[in-house]
């Protein structure tokens, strides 16, 4: 049951960290330019939003990991 449950989290929750990770890289790219190169927050954006988990697993329904949307 916990691999049914995984799937139809995952197929809710692997769009949603997809799009994020995605405004996190554009996101990412604007704190270069707009801090003149200066690589640490953008650095820290880009960890934030592209780490992480992407799926959500068995151990994770059965409560024995933890989910990770925000990475870093």
């Amino acid at each position: 049951m916990t691999y049914v449950g995984s799937v139809l989290a995952s197929a809710f929750y692997f769009p949603a960290k997809v799009l994020f990770a995605a405004d996190g890289v554009a996101t990412s790219g604007v704190a270069y330019l707009v801090t003149l190169g200066d690589s640490d927050p953008s650095r820290e954006i880009w960890d934030a939003s592209v780490t992480g988990d992407y799926v959500v697993t068995p151990r994770m329904i059965e409560g024995r990991d933890d989910v990770d949307f925000v990475g870093g």
